[in-house]
């Protein structure tokens, strides 16, 4: 089953400023989220390492020209803003696949901003989209509740997606005190939380 992803029309101003609103609305949630988990582990004395992460899908070289939204001054000022308080900051694009989705909660980041390009299923959920082209044949051991065939508006090429069914069944591990920003067209949109749910348990 493919799912279908809404996007704005594309425009040369208006993908300038919409990248600079990303850049400045990244560093204002940024900012506070950063502050808010130095105090919440501090407090509480964690001992384990602290590592965030940046999933950018949306910059994959894996993905056609059409649905790439590459944005240069969001990977800087993420990088900068997040070192300054993470001893470690993972980067995924190219390798945004299923099976390093399946393997995420169990890397101890404690905050992972999520850019990636999602799309709205009929069962109201948002499924999220991997960096990899569908390949007939690949990843039989998921079901169609698990991973679905992302169709990102005017590409013809399809992408996996991953569903709640993914996060719940699939995932190893739990998030533990983790904060995801996920930046998708769809995101939260009105009567399609399940997603944002099921990474919430």
């Amino acid at each position: 089953m493919k799912v279908h992803e809404k996007e704005a029309k594309k425009h040369p101003l208006n993908k300038r400023f919409l990248a600079i609103s990303i850049a400045l609305a990244t560093t204002m949630i940024l900012g506070a989220v950063l502050y808010q988990l130095f105090w919440h582990f501090h407090e509480n004395r964690v001992t384990l390492p602290i590592k965030a992460a940046i999933i950018d899908q949306l910059s994959s070289s894996q993905l056609s020209d059409i649905s790439r939204w590459e944005n240069e001054t969001f990977i800087e000022y993420a990088k900068m803003l997040l070192s300054q308080r993470f001893p470690s900051v993972d980067y995924y694009s190219d390798n945004a696949t299923v099976e390093q989705y399946s393997k995420l909660a169990t890397l101890n980041y404690k905050l992972i901003i999520w850019r990636a390009h999602s799309a709205l299923d009929p069962e109201q959920y948002v499924a999220i989209c991997s960096s990899e082209k569908y390949v007939h044949g690949k990843y039989e051991q998921y079901s169609k509740e698990q991973l679905k065939l992302c169709n990102i508006t005017g590409d013809p090429i399809l992408y996996y997606a991953i569903t709640p069914k993914f996060v719940e069944e699939c995932m190893s591990g739990k998030f533990e005190d983790t904060v995801i920003i996920l930046m998708s067209c769809n995101g939260l949109n009105p009567n399609y939380y399940k997603t944002a749910e099921v990474l919430h348990k």
